[in-house]
Order: structure tokens, then sequence, then C-alpha cells
């Protein structure tokens, strides 16, 4: 496990300092710098053969790690996995369930009158439409995309993830698996807001 504190201002650096000695955790702390330079870091940092990302306001469901191996080993040629999401509020109240671009589409598609590319059924161009993936935290893939190909997140405020998905798309095809297997927390301190 690899931590990136990219500058948090909570108690965050104290309850990870007794983690220090754990060998299997590697922390690191730097000033502020962005999601994108705190992912980058983070994904330099990876020795594992998958890398799978957590935000520190989303969660991970108990067969999320499994079951993403899983779709990426059975595809060797895949360039990323992901799930459907459980979209949360602050406190953990449930909202629903986000199947991909099937269901709780942004404001800005349902005021555009509805998705176009998504009705073929094809992720990859319904990323073309719209980051139906949502969050890095829904993103599992190949290291090799780090190691091997150079990808690494932009430097964008507030769309680094959807770059980053679709550079991607570029080196293979996507594994969707059709179960909400992360927990998404949408809250008024999310950066898109």
């Amino acid at each position: 496990v690899v931590v990136v504190d990219d500058g948090s201002t909570d108690a965050s650096r104290e309850r990870l300092e007794p983690y220090r000695t754990d060998p299997r955790i590697r922390l690191h702390f730097q000033e502020n710098t962005g999601a994108h330079a705190a992912l980058n870091t983070g994904c330099r940092m990876a020795e594992g053969r998958w890398i799978f990302i957590l935000n520190s306001d989303d969660t991970f469901g108990p067969s999320r790690i499994e079951t993403l191996t899983a779709r990426l080993e059975a595809n060797p040629d895949a360039a990323l996995a992901a799930s459907w999401l459980e979209v949360v509020d602050g406190t953990g109240n449930r909202l629903g369930v986000k199947e991909a671009w099937r269901t709780l589409p942004p404001p800005w598609a349902q005021q555009a009158g509805g998705p176009m590319l998504s009705t073929l059924g094809d992720p990859r161009l319904a990323l073309l439409e719209t980051n139906w993936i949502s969050t890095t935290s829904n993103l599992a893939f190949p290291a090799s995309l780090i190691r091997d190909r150079g990808l690494e997140f932009s430097p964008l405020r507030y769309a680094h993830d959807w770059d980053f998905i679709l550079s991607a798309c570029r080196f293979g095809p996507l594994e969707l698996v059709d179960k909400p297997l992360l927990g998404y927390r949408v809250h008024g301190a999310n950066t898109i807001g």
C-alpha cells in the first residue's frame, strides 16, 4: 500500500506515523501540489503488477481488488478495469447505484437531451460523451501503463482522471464489472463541486 499525503491539514500525518515501520506500507508526505501530482507520485512508488487508486473520501467494497484483478488477468490486453459505483453522501447515506453511463447521468447530459454515443453500448465510446467512470478511485490498471508506456495524470484541476482514462484506452480495451464495488462519496467539499 502506498499512501500519498498531499499536504493535508487535518491529523492525517499523525494517524499515519504508527504505520511508518510496517514494511507493507509506503508513506509519502508532500506539500499540496494537486491531485494529479499526488496520483503520479503514488503510481511511480507502486511496485505491484496492478495499480488501484483510492481517494481519501471513497471506499472499496470487500471484493473489489479480487474481482477487478481477475478481470485484468483474464484479459491481458485490457488497459483499464472499473465497476459500477455505490453513490453515497457525506454522511454515508445511499443515493443510488451508478451503472456506468446507464444511470445517474451528470446534469449537463440531462439538459442536453440525454446521451447519444452511450446508446451504442460500447464503454469506450460512452467515455467520449461523459466520464462515467467518475473518479480515479474507480480505476484499476496494469502498472505497465506507467512504467512502460509513460502514461501519467496531466496537470488539470478537474479532468485529470478523464484525460488519463481516455489516454489509457488507446492501449487496450476496458473491462467493466456490472456490480457496485466502490463507494463514491458526493459531498460539498468534492473538488469537482
